[in-house]
């Protein structure tokens, strides 16, 4: 598992947005609002689900043949391929991601906007690894981005 923990350390850049309720919102988002949290989690187990993806196709010397998301959306069509998606999923779904010292850095009311970074943690690590991540409203969903 110290794999899944070295996959973060690679920068990247991840978009999810989810419906809130059906009135414009006025407040800013919270970066530990329970909507925010829960894009912030669907968006860190994609991207180690990619990367796990990407270290198990190398070591197959297949690197660069798919990415994982163009394997997820042909995987019917590969019994190999969908072992593999398996695995990763399995792996990733068994870490138990923790998040601490959320925290607000910046924030512009008139974007509905806020800055925000966490210590995640998974089982095993040494240390947490620190993601940054943007919360905002637009109309009545909440859309994060998240960089590692």
């Amino acid at each position: 598992m110290k794999a899944l923990t070295s996959l973060l350390t690679i920068p990247t850049l991840l978009l999810l947005a989810a419906c809130g309720s059906d009135s414009q919102q006025t407040e800013l988002p919270q970066c530990d609002d329970e909507d925010v949290m829960e894009l912030v989690h669907d968006i860190v187990k994609d991207e180690v689900k990619s990367q796990l993806f990407e270290v198990m196709l190398a070591q197959a010397g297949k690197s660069g043949e798919i990415t994982y998301e163009r394997a997820v959306e042909v995987k019917g069509r590969s019994t190999e391929l969908a072992t593999v998606l398996d695995a990763v999923d399995e792996a990733v779904e068994q870490q138990d991601l923790r998040y601490s010292e959320i925290a607000q850095s910046s924030e512009d009311t008139a974007l509905q906007k806020v800055w925000c970074s966490a210590n995640m943690m998974s089982p095993g690590a040494e240390k947490p690894a620190i993601i940054n991540y943007t919360a905002l409203y637009s109309g009545d969903d909440v859309e994060v981005l998240v960089t590692f």
